[in-house]
């Protein structure tokens, strides 16, 4: 049976650019704060698909699951993403974009908050986005 949930796809930028091809030189961070705003315990599935440059369909990590309480947060940021991603991509890519999916069976407050730094270390740009879920349907459950 086919169920809707809610489905937020959230950009990531992380690491360093030595060179300013694609995007800035710079220093790249993303921390993800996903928030449980419901009275009962949720569970949801997140992963993280990488984006390569020149139209290049990178690859998709597995689903990994994540229980917590009412009200509860957590936040997702570039070591976490890197940690994810450790068996997919190669170790000397220093600087990865994507997008973190997150799916669950109830609306949740998800927002990202992007920072970059100069190559000389200093603060040059922040951004907090709050982002929007869209509803799908899928096969089963969370």
């Amino acid at each position: 049976m086919r169920k809707k949930i809610y489905q937020y796809e959230v950009k990531f930028i992380c690491g360093m650019k030595k060179k300013g091809d694609v995007v800035a030189a710079g220093r790249y961070f993303t921390a993800i704060n996903v928030n449980n705003p419901n009275k009962e315990n949720v569970t949801i599935r997140k992963r993280i698909s990488v984006a390569y440059p020149g139209e290049k369909v990178g690859p998709i990590t597995k689903f990994f699951k994540v229980e917590f309480k009412e009200h509860q947060s957590f936040e997702i940021d570039c070591p976490d993403i890197k940690r994810h991603l450790k068996d997919i991509i190669d170790d000397n890519e220093k600087f990865v974009k994507g997008f973190v999916i997150i799916q669950s069976p109830a609306p949740l407050h998800v927002t990202a908050v992007y920072t970059v730094e100069d190559l000389k270390g200093n603060i040059r740009s922040m951004d907090v986005e709050r982002e929007l879920p869209r509803k799908i349907k899928i096969d089963g459950k969370i």
